[in-house]
């Protein structure tokens, strides 16, 4: 939210552009990250035990998205900081 109000007083100071330019350049950022972020949740998933299956499924709403980003969050953050980096 605090992005938003950022955003909204600089578009307001004619930086509208920029904005629509940055937004852009990490949206592309994101496209070329994204192959390799397949690959890291197809390994995830590979990799699922039955005692993290159990987890998944008895486990609250988050269970699921508590395991991917447990078991991904280390390899997306090294997929995606070159191209975030190279874009900003």
């Amino acid at each position: 939210e605090r992005l938003r109000t950022f955003e909204k007083t600089l578009r307001l100071a004619g930086q509208g552009p920029k904005i629509d330019e940055f937004v852009l350049s990490m949206n592309r950022a994101a496209e070329k990250a994204a192959p390799a972020a397949r690959n890291i949740f197809r390994d995830a998933l590979l990799k699922i035990t039955f005692a993290d299956a159990k987890k998944i499924l008895t486990g609250g709403d988050t269970a699921a998205t508590d395991y991917f980003k447990s078991a991904t969050s280390s390899q997306l953050t090294t997929a995606f900081t070159p191209p975030v980096e190279s874009a900003m």
